[in-house]
């Protein structure tokens, strides 16, 4: 999903966009006015791709208890989902009614925090901290705790799918069982 884009400029060439990328896992700290710290190049992220609005968009997750979030654009990604569903169709209608009532403005104060509002706070179980984790053109916070256990399960499909994966990224025909050199 891409929320938003940069300019970017090569020599003699025309500008052409280029998709913002939210990289990386932070744990931050929630403090007792509900107040959290987004990390800093999430934030810079955000402003070079949404210049005229200072914070982000954030949808709950209807599979999971985590927090979808990004520019202006990832309503649009969301709902681009959903449309796979005819139109007429009770469910697209409710999923559709469901991701527009669920999501929120949060703002960035002075120093790059953002107030998670109760209901948000309550939906991931957050009393301490909240974790960051980027997802290409969007991010997402999660529980710490329930992210660790997503690391696990992670840990676990790389064990399943590891030689498979390092096979497919061998030139043409390397490392596979009975290849010939």
């Amino acid at each position: 999903m891409v929320s938003g884009t940069d300019i970017e400029m090569e020599a003699g060439a025309a500008l052409r966009p280029v998709p913002v990328q939210f990289y990386g896992t932070f744990t931050n700290k929630l403090d007792s006015k509900g107040r959290l710290s987004v990390p800093s190049d999430f934030r810079r992220m955000l402003a070079d791709a949404n210049p005229d609005f200072d914070g982000f968009i954030c949808v709950r997750s209807m599979t999971r208890p985590v927090l979808d979030c990004g520019g202006e654009g990832v309503i649009d990604e969301l709902l681009g989902a959903v449309s796979t569903i005819d139109e007429f169709d009770e469910d697209r209608l409710m999923l559709e009614e469901g991701l527009m009532a669920s999501a929120q403005r949060l703002f960035f104060d002075d120093t790059g925090r953002v107030v998670m509002p109760g209901d948000l706070r309550d939906f991931l179980g957050l009393t301490s901290h909240a974790t960051f984790v980027g997802r290409k053109g969007t991010f997402q916070i999660w529980h710490p705790d329930l992210h660790a256990e997503r690391l696990k399960k992670l840990q676990a499909a790389v064990a399943r799918h590891g030689e498979t994966m390092t096979a497919r990224q061998l030139p043409s025909g390397a490392g596979r069982k009975g290849a010939r050199p």
